[in-house]
């Protein structure tokens, strides 16, 4: 058995049991998100989440939006909803585009950028026929390369 380390003496004076090799949770590791298990239960995906977004950019108006995150139409939409109405209304009333501009580059995927590279590379290589050295030359080679410099 292992010696006790000061850490696990005053966890033991203080009545809790200190985790060792021979002492482990039952359940190790760590507990899966709220947001995980919501998403697992209501089988929610991606293409979910991309509906809610484009119907909220492209078809609604700004009045509507508003009247989505009203008091009394709050409790009756999913928090996501509510969640990007409302940051739509506050990049429009700030005249920001942050928000919507993270959402469309989440839906839609960042723009391509064009790259444009210009200049001269020489490359060359030199070849060498090791068949026409002598054993002599093969074994000078075989040093060089061998040997630190």
């Amino acid at each position: 058995m292992a010696e006790i380390t000061e850490k696990q003496r005053a966890a033991l004076a203080a009545g809790r049991k200190s985790f060792t090799s021979d002492y482990q949770p039952k359940n190790p590791g760590r507990k899966p998100s709220k947001l995980k298990k919501w998403v697992k239960e209501y089988n929610v995906g991606a293409a979910d989440y991309k509906a809610i977004f484009n119907n909220i950019i492209a078809c609604k108006t700004v009045e509507e939006l508003k009247d989505m995150i009203k008091k009394g139409n709050v409790e009756k939409l999913p928090v996501v909803v509510i969640a990007c109405a409302a940051a739509v209304v506050d990049d429009i009333q700030h005249g920001r585009m942050t928000w919507i501009n993270t959402v469309l580059d989440r839906v839609m995927g960042k723009p391509v950028q064009a790259v444009e590279a210009s200049g001269h590379i020489d490359i060359t290589q030199e070849v060498i026929d090791y068949s026409m050295l002598s054993d002599e030359q093969l074994s000078e080679i075989i040093r060089s390369a061998e040997s630190p410099d």
